[in-house]
């Protein structure tokens, strides 16, 4: 069994969402990324949360990809892209869009 890796970014202001009376349409981007382990999610760990408009991160070293899952809302979800790839680009990874 593969070795999985992941890590969440608690949803920023739950109560606030719930409270806003309109249903906020959720998109999941994927990414193939080239981290290696633990110690490469690390790294850009702290650039990932980073992203306000990012709410649920994870990575699954597992796969041959390495697929990146990033859930945000559709409105941002072109912005959160070019985020994600800035983030890790950061600490000298990579994320490609698929």
């Amino acid at each position: 069994m593969g070795f999985i890796a992941s890590i969440q970014n608690k949803i920023k202001n739950p109560a606030a969402a719930k409270n806003s009376g309109k249903k906020n349409k959720k998109k999941v981007l994927k990414f193939k990324t080239d981290l290696q382990c633990g110690g490469c999610v690390n790294k850009v760990q702290p650039h990932l949360e980073g992203i306000d408009k990012i709410q649920l991160w994870e990575v699954k070293l597992n796969h041959a990809n390495k697929i990146m899952k990033v859930t945000t809302d559709r409105q941002n979800a072109e912005d959160v892209v070019r985020q994600v790839q800035q983030a890790l680009q950061k600490e000298g990874y990579s994320a490609q869009k698929l």
